[in-house]
């Protein structure tokens, strides 16, 4: 599942909310197989990167989540709605 809203990136329950984001990377630094820094200089899901795929380092996500300097990243619910939780 792939959902874009103006100013966030979400690939499976993971959101990057790319307006906060200042490009650390510190989340790609904890998580690489999950985060990259795109083209715009801010953070990314990767493409496999989501939890739809298996991504197997749930832990990562979490620590990259608790280290993200400005709290741009989030888990997402199921919800098709796109809240999160």
């Amino acid at each position: 599942m792939t959902g874009e809203r103006p100013g966030h990136t979400t690939r499976g329950l993971i959101e990057v909310d790319t307006e906060a984001c200042v490009g650390s990377a510190t989340c790609v630094g904890i998580a690489s197989d999950v985060f990259s820094i795109g083209a715009g200089g801010k953070a990314v899901v990767n493409p496999r990167g989501h939890l739809d795929e298996g991504v197997q380092d749930v832990q990562g996500v979490q620590d990259a989540i608790d280290g993200c300097p400005v709290t741009a990243i989030r888990w997402r619910s199921a919800d098709p709605s796109g809240a999160a939780r």
